[in-house]
Parts: C-alpha cells; sequence; structure tokens
C-alpha cells in the first residue's frame, strides 16, 4: 500500500510518499508539490511525524534528530549515485563531474540519477552543481536549489543549534 501526506516547509509544498509491504511503513518519495503524487490518501501513521520532524529540523538549522526509515527503487547505478549523494556534507557542494568521477562514470550520467533522486532533501542532490560552480537540474526548480543551499550556508555562518 502506498500513500501520500503533504507537509509545507518555506520553499512550498511537500508531498511524502510511504509504502508498507509488511507492517512498517517505510519513505519511497519526497517531492515538492509541482511534482507528482498520486495516491493521497489522509492516514496518521508515524513515519508522515517523523519526516515532518526531520524537515522542521533541516529548516530550522538543527540537527535532523534521526534518520527516516526509506526504500529506494532505482537501478544498481541510480541508488549508487544517490548514495554517493548523501556523503556530501550539510553546506558542502560537489561538481557532477566529481561525483561522476568518484563513481568512475561520466558526469551525464550522474547528472541522469541525479534527476530522478526519490527524496529531495533527504538525499542531497540540490548539493550537486556545475563543474563551474552554477547551479544546474533541480527537479524542484533551480530557486529552490539555491534556497536550499543558501540556508544551509546561513546556518553554517551562524553556529548550528544542538
Amino acid at each position: 500500500m502506498i500513500i501520500c501526506n503533504r507537509y509545507e516547509t518555506p520553499l512550498g509544498t511537500v508531498s511524502v510518499r510511504a509504502e508498507s509491504k509488511t507492517g512498517v511503513w517505510e519513505l519511497i518519495g519526497l517531492y515538492f508539490e509541482d511534482m507528482v503524487c498520486t495516491y493521497h490518501k489522509s492516514q496518521n501513521i508515524h513515519l508522515f511525524s517523523a519526516v515532518k520532524q526531520w524537515l522542521d529540523s533541516y529548516f530550522t538549522g538543527k540537527p535532523a534528530p534521526y534518520g527516516i526509515p526509506f526504500t529506494l527503487y532505482g537501478t544498481p547505478f541510480q541508488k549508487s549515485v544517490w548514495n554517493a549523494i548523501q556523503e556530501i556534507p550539510y553546506g558542502a557542494t560537489v561538481s557532477y563531474k566529481a561525483l561522476a568521477e568518484k563513481l568512475g562514470t561520466h558526469a551525464r550520467a550522474v547528472g541522469q540519477a541525479t534527476a530522478r533522486n526519490p527524496l529531495s532533501i533527504i538525499i542531497p542532490c540540490h548539493r550537486v552543481i556545475g563543474t563551474n560552480g552554477t547551479l544546474v537540474g533541480y527537479g524542484g526548480g533551480l530557486n529552490r536549489k539555491k534556497a536550499l543551499l543558501d540556508l544551509e550556508q546561513s546556518f553554517i555562518a551562524t553556529p548550528r543549534l544542538q
């Protein structure tokens, strides 16, 4: 069973998609509202509260209180790119080219896998930028990519709350 919920962020509405196959809910999608979330049912499950708490922490510059259980659906290559993106530190950026070199592939392939990232913000693909430092390619829009990077920089410039 797949259900969705909505959450308001400072950058717009986010659709949170969860799946339960064995009675345990796992996050499978986090998209800005202008992206598609097909199944909408109103259910109160703990996972949605946990995701909301995680996002609240992120948007206020506090460390996420814990990891969110999630399942990634994608090819082995896509998963390798998404795993590498998760290693990019808060407030840092990495170019598509550098990420490709780390993975032994081409920047275009990394870009294509990044574009299919199902967990926006949690898998911080907004931290992947063009080789010359330009902001390119973000499913939530380049204005949101810039806002997310600016947000992270603002909390690095000031002490992060513990």
